[in-house]
């Protein structure tokens, strides 16, 4: 499953539970229709509503039959949909449309209310005879920028019913009141933009598109909860409001809460309220602005990318949906920068150096592991959502971004230069490891390869097919040689292999992959062309001894995944997810290597040094030594480089000039000088 859009529990047997698959607030996957278990969440099977994911429909709401638990109405992208059988058997019984919202009248399962949401004139219906037949209820309803629409009622009195508005800027339309069980409404309030970002109401605008609640107390018909950007409270039947909880501010007279609210439910027992937001979840204790965030134990984070630290195995930083940049150092999770975390990198020197992206490329760098920020940005402009970017393998001073146009940076993010024409928005980058002057860039629909430095671009898109480019990566020894994944639903066309920067292309795809966009790829150094992919249901990974790809998730849940990352030095593949947090795997095979390094990619720091220095390759070498010289020739120390990054101590040394040789075997790679001080 994807996502879930709502769920609902069967009262009389609390074993048996329906789900609403997809994602109706963001759109960022869709439904594969209503599942339902019979083991309290155990295990679950489709039921006779059923999609396949490239049909994009969403599913809104579900709403069980107070007095019969197998009759279940479903709002969908498409119509509403009922079934009578436990979920057997659907029809349909609303106009065609985006349906949004659907409730019972309390204590009356012949009317129902729903919301239809279409662009400018959404609408609450109603229906008076079980759902058959479905009718607009607008008496007292301007009929003119009203966007997404919600409604909710309230046992305290069953003739009220609030329908929520929102306006064509995604802001606040208004609040409507029905105390006559939807014959006429009553605006009760169209101002202070509950649904905007500023914590006074006084925005324009707001992204209720994607999140927007409403909720009503089961005890006083007045009380009412609105949940938008900012959370807000209503103890007069929505005509005036109080913040109740937001991100920023002093707090005095509101609580700290996430931003971002898609669920609000009262229990109906003891009148609780519940939210639900971009952070988890909150509990209202009854005292004005007590909200408490409950959500400690959920392993639900949102990870779009991850940065591995190359002296650390168990150093890392990943970008979260709405929860910033975070830092695991051992076992310890820190929250380092917030806003949406996207694109991140540990310097390969200093754990301490962390360069971190926010939505829409607001690029930034730490020194000092997250305690203060600098602005590194290059342009003024927004880039991608995520935008891309890279760090040279050889040169922690240059960092390659993606914006409109490909910038490369020197001096550490001092000064950017422009090495492109204008592309439009750029989605993903890759570099060459083995010949830095080869570039790749590319938008959803276009792919360009420089292999001069940026001098010139080569289109290469020719070869691939229509649909949207995800990821690029690029074999470790030939840069002529590129991988690129495909994010559509385009059944076959997921992976596509070029050996000549793109002049022509191989779909490399086979005919076992899921018809489910592929989201990132992944190419391990010196194997058997190991390959790993990221896709909407897990990892999948293809090697040159075999002809289709197999799914690689032992251990792994049925999730997206973003990026993925290789820590050569553990043997570990890292995966972030969307949904359930970072997750690692043995790799299939170990790299193994037999033959010449290039001496620029072994790298000796630093140099000059006081008490240890690193050594570092570009992957684990078989039989691979350091041996350090005195300046009458006496081998003063000899040890093996067990990984592609060992720390050497020579605090036992004296001060001096020292020559260092590095072996392969018995083949010299590199020699040079080491200063100790």
């Amino acid at each position: 499953v994807l996502g879930v859009s709502d769920i609902i529990i069967d009262p009389t047997n609390t074993d048996i539970m329906y789900m609403a698959t997809g994602d109706a607030d963001g759109g960022d996957t869709y439904s594969i229709g209503v599942l339902k278990s019979i083991d309290g969440g155990l295990s679950w099977d489709t039921t006779g509503l059923s999609y396949s994911v490239n049909e994009g429909i969403e599913i809104s709401k579900l709403e069980m039959n107070p007095n019969n638990a197998d009759s279940i109405f479903a709002a969908t992208g498409d119509n509403i949909f009922v079934t009578a059988d436990g979920g057997i058997v659907w029809n349909t019984v609303g106009p065609n449309g985006r349906w949004r919202d659907i409730h019972y009248k309390p204590e009356n399962t012949n009317i129902l209310y729903a919301t239809k949401q279409t662009s400018g004139s959404s609408n609450v219906y109603r229906s008076v005879d079980g759902g058959v037949s479905w009718q607009v209820s607008s008496n007292g309803v301007l009929n003119s920028n009203k966007r997404r629409p919600l409604i909710a009622v309230t046992p305290a009195n069953t003739e009220v019913v609030y329908s929520l508005f929102s306006d064509n800027a995604w802001g606040y339309h208004g609040l409507y009141k029905s105390s006559d069980g939807g014959d006429s409404w009553t605006l009760q309030s169209d101002t202070s933009n509950i649904l905007g970002r500023d914590r006074d109401g006084s925005s324009t605008g707001g992204q209720s598109w994607y999140d927007m609640t409403l909720a009503v107390s089961t005890t006083n018909e007045n009380h009412i909860i609105v949940g938008g950007i900012n959370l807000w409270e209503s103890t007069d039947a929505g005509v005036t409001w109080n913040l109740s909880g937001s991100s920023g501010g002093d707090f005095l007279n509101y609580s700290y809460m996430h931003v971002d609210h898609h669920a609000a439910e009262f229990n109906p027992i003891n009148n609780i309220a519940y939210v639900g937001n971009d952070g988890g979840i909150y509990k209202y204790f009854g005292l004005l602005n007590d909200w408490i965030d409950i959500s400690d134990g959920l392993e639900i984070s949102q990870f779009y990318k991850i940065g591995l630290s190359k002296n650390n195995d168990y150093t890392l930083v990943v970008g979260a949906q709405d929860n910033g940049t975070e830092r695991l150092t051992g076992t310890t999770w820190d929250a380092i920068r917030g806003s949406d975390g996207m694109e991140c990198i540990i310097d390969q020197y200093d754990d301490d150096i962390i360069y971190s992206t926010s939505q829409y490329g607001g690029l930034r760098v730490t020194y000092n592991g997250g305690i203060d920020w600098d602005n590194v940005k290059p342009v003024s402009y927004d880039g991608s959502w995520v935008t891309p970017y890279k760090m040279h393998p050889l040169n922690n001073n240059v960092i390659v971004a993606g914006y409109n146009v490909v910038y490369k940076s020197n001096t550490a993010t001092a000064s950017w230069d422009s090495i492109s024409p204008t592309y439009g928005q750029l989605k993903t980058i890759a570099l060459a490891p083995s010949d830095l002057n080869y570039i790749y860039a590319a938008v959803y629909a276009g792919i360009w390869v420089t292999k001069d430095n940026g001098q010139n671009w080569d289109y290469i898109k020719p070869g691939l097919p229509s649909g949207n480019i995800s990821d690029i990566t690029v074999s470790n020894t030939n840069p002529d040689r590129v991988f690129v994944t495909m994010s559509s639903f385009n059944d076959g066309e997921k992976v596509y292999e070029s050996t000549d920067a793109g002049a022509t292309w191989v779909n490399i795809s086979g005919s076992q992959l899921p018809n489910l966009p592929v989201n990132c790829i992944v190419f391990q150094s010196y194997t058997k062309d190991d390959l790993y992919i990221g896709t909407d249901i897990g990892v999948y990974h293809k090697d040159s001894t075999m002809n289709e790809w197999q799914l690689f998730n032992t251990g792994l849940p049925f999730v997206s995944v973003r990026e993925l990352e290789i820590q050569y030095s553990a043997g570990k593949l890292r995966a972030a997810t969307f949904g359930r947090g970072v997750w690692e795997s043995d790799l299939n095979s170990f790299p193994s290597f037999v033959g010449s390094v290039n001496p620029e990619f072994i790298k000796v720091f630093p140099n000059p040094t006081e008490k240890y220095f690193t050594v570092t390759t570009p992957y684990k070498i078989e039989n691979c030594k350091i041996e350090l010289f005195n300046v009458t020739g006496q081998n003063v120390l000899s040890e093996k480089l067990f990984s592609e990054r060992t720390k050497i101590d020579i605090s036992n040394l004296s001060k001096g000039v020292y020559i260092y040789n590095i072996l392969n075997g018995n083949k010299l790679e590199k020699s040079d000088k080491l200063l100790i001080y």
